[in-house]
């Protein structure tokens, strides 16, 4: 997400070539896509995962003071474990276990099938 921190100027009111060339300047090539929120922001799409490190580093673009900071929900994906063999393990457990596949959060959950509590574990990791 990408705002003006400058309130006369917002990032929505430039020219879009303009706009995009800067972005694309800072990126050192093309954003993948650029959408305007209601609220005068800016959603940025990334191929990868530099890019984003380099947008998120930029402080200005076309001489505008920026700000720019990861989306709240839109860079998680939330996913099921089916293991009966995690059942031993602590959530932190299997956060330290799974680190290495960005997994930075695990909740136990239990579904009901065929009148038997099944548990398995809902873990996000970041994309």
């Amino acid at each position: 997400m990408a705002k003006s921190t400058n309130e006369n100027t917002p990032l929505t009111k430039l020219n879009p070539f303009k706009l995009a060339k800067g972005f694309n300047d800072i990126t050192h090539s093309r954003i993948a896509n650029l959408t305007i929120q209601n609220n005068n922001h800016l959603l940025l799409e990334t191929n990868n995962e530099e890019r984003s490190k380099l947008l998120l580093d930029a402080k200005q673009i076309c001489g505008i003071p920026i700000t720019i900071s990861a989306h709240a929900s839109l860079n998680f994906t939330k996913g099921v474990i089916k293991c009966k063999e995690l059942d031993t393990c602590s959530k932190e457990e299997i956060i330290a276990g799974l680190h290495d596949q960005h997994v930075i959060e695990c909740r136990k959950i239990q579904i009901q099938r065929n009148n038997e509590l099944i548990h398995k574990y809902l873990c996000s990791y970041i994309q």
